[in-house]
């Protein structure tokens, strides 16, 4: 199957070889099957992933000095609920069996409802693990998100309140990454944004500072101001490359993951 607009993408030979690759899991023949047309992935189930070694199997990449996170993420968007109840203690369960198989990184976002206060219920729940060396450390990725009809007006003490409040809702003393979304561009002021995220790293509520779907051009406005980004979480894969080349180009030369 080549896709559209991609003559040389072949997904039915590469996609399987590069979701097998992040996981060190050779692909099956079943991950190459067709149906109707389109290929159908076989996912990973996380026993899988544990299966003939555990952690082991989960490659960590450095994404800032001093500081890795597991390959492959954990999100979290699922758990808002908009799409049906969620269990919660179901959903500690599951986190729990991602922890032991490695993915220990967990994404989320301060407006996925509910969700920063699950993980950080799971995070105190799992202490004792943690410090019996029963379970290693989870590292949080969350965002700072303003509302749309917001960003007009939005003041550093609404970025101030938005962090006090995943630092509350997550049980912990500092952020391990905090990105930064803005919706619209014709609305100045995300730079402004990030340099206020940047003083509050300054003073220890986040570990790291990065941003969300931001585009080349816009991502250079802000790295010019000589706010740190670590990383710019976008939709990259074998069926949306459209971060390349330009975007790919811009974190290449500053370094942003």
């Amino acid at each position: 199957m080549v896709l559209p607009g991609n003559p040389g993408l072949d997904l039915e030979r590469f996609a399987p070889e590069l979701i097998g690759r992040a996981l060190n899991k050779t692909p099956t023949p079943e991950s190459r099957s067709l149906r109707k047309g389109t290929a159908r992935l076989r996912s990973f189930s996380v026993s899988e992933v544990f299966e003939g070694g555990g952690m082991a199997n989960i490659e960590r990449v450095e994404l800032a000095p001093g500081y890795s996170i597991s390959r492959v993420i954990k999100g979290s968007w699922q758990l808002a609920g908009g799409h049906g109840a969620v269990d919660a203690a179901n959903a500690h369960d599951d986190m729990r069996r991602f922890v032991d198989a490695g993915i220990t990184t967990f994404d989320c976002a301060d407006i996925y409802t509910g969700v920063e206060e699950m993980i950080g219920r799971f995070l105190r729940q799992s202490q004792h693990a943690m410090r019996a060396g029963e379970m290693p450390p989870v590292e949080v990725h969350t965002k700072c998100v303003p509302d749309l009809d917001r960003l007009p007006q939005l003041r550093r003490a609404d970025v101030e309140a938005t962090v006090d409040r995943s630092l509350c809702r997550l049980g912990v003393e500092r952020l391990d990454l905090v990105q930064l979304h803005w919706w619209d561009y014709d609305i100045h002021g995300y730079v402004d944004a990030a340099g206020w995220l940047h003083a509050l790293e300054k003073q220890g509520k986040i570990r790291h500072l990065g941003v969300t779907n931001f585009d080349a051009e816009h991502l250079l406005e802000i790295v010019r101001e000589g706010i740190p980004i670590v990383s710019n979480q976008v939709q990259y894969s074998v069926l949306d490359r459209r971060p390349e080349p330009s975007l790919s180009a811009v974190c290449r030369e500053h370094g942003i993951s």
